[in-house]
């Protein structure tokens, strides 16, 4: 696979947002919701084939679970091939001609990951002053043996705490409201994810099965594809 291997390559030739506005001073949520919101278009920007090969390098912006409830799909991170690739005792010259290839292509792969989280890390330390980081900052390694999501997870955790109040005010609103169907369908799915997210930066995640009710729910009681629920859940139920 073809793709960007430093982090220069992917800042200023594959980013949409290969600049992100400084955070002055204390972050706050929304400013860190913003921030996460442009890494996230930035990552899912880079073509990769890894976690389902739909959403880039979405995953290095988001919890494993929160990946998986998103995409049904497991996101690995490629291990480094090292320099040469095993070839077998014996092999055959066709053995040897895959296993070139196929670590070139890991190789490849490794590489774009690494540049990857080294650029989205990058762009966090240039929004964000030093000081809101220097407590998981090691003193030889400095960010180095951190990743995108430590950083992210320290800042929301520590500069972006959520009252009981606002998570249970979140839980009302948007799992309640009604959607309305002269409206696109993606309204009511942004509803439900950006209640979900409020939830799992608060540290209250909500139950995957409860979000599919929700979202069956919402939509049942618009009115709208009423034959086809019925008729769904009479297919269901055979």
């Amino acid at each position: 696979m073809s793709g960007p291997t430093t982090v220069d390559d992917v800042v200023l030739g594959a980013f949409p947002h290969p600049t992100l506005p400084p955070i002055q001073g204390r972050p706050t949520y929304d400013s860190l919701v913003e921030l996460r919101r442009l890494l996230r278009a930035n990552a899912a920007s880079i073509p990769c084939l890894l976690g389902g090969g739909a959403h880039g390098y979405t995953a290095l912006t988001l919890s494993p679970a929160r990946y998986y409830t998103l995409t049904g799909h497991n996101f690995n991170i490629p291990a480094n091939p090292g320099v040469h690739p095993v070839i077998p005792v014996n092999a055959t010259q066709h053995q040897i001609t895959q296993a070139n290839r196929q670590h070139k292509a890991d190789v490849k792969e490794f590489q774009t990951y690494t540049a990857v989280q080294g650029a989205l890390k990058k762009q966090i330390l240039a929004a964000i002053e030093d000081i809101y980081l220097s407590a998981i900052k090691d003193p030889i390694l400095g960010y180095a043996n951190r990743t995108t999501m430590d950083m992210l997870d320290h800042l929301f955790n520590n500069y972006a705490q959520l009252t009981p109040t606002e998570l249970a005010d979140n839980m009302m609103i948007h799992l309640v409201k009604p959607w309305d169907p002269s409206t696109p369908f993606e309204t009511v799915i942004n509803q439900i994810e950006r209640c979900t997210e409020f939830a799992d930066d608060g540290g209250a995640p909500i139950p995957a099965q409860i979000i599919l009710n929700t979202a069956y729910t919402l939509v049942f009681n618009s009115g709208a594809y009423f034959d086809d629920i019925r008729d769904w859940e009479r297919m269901s139920s055979k």
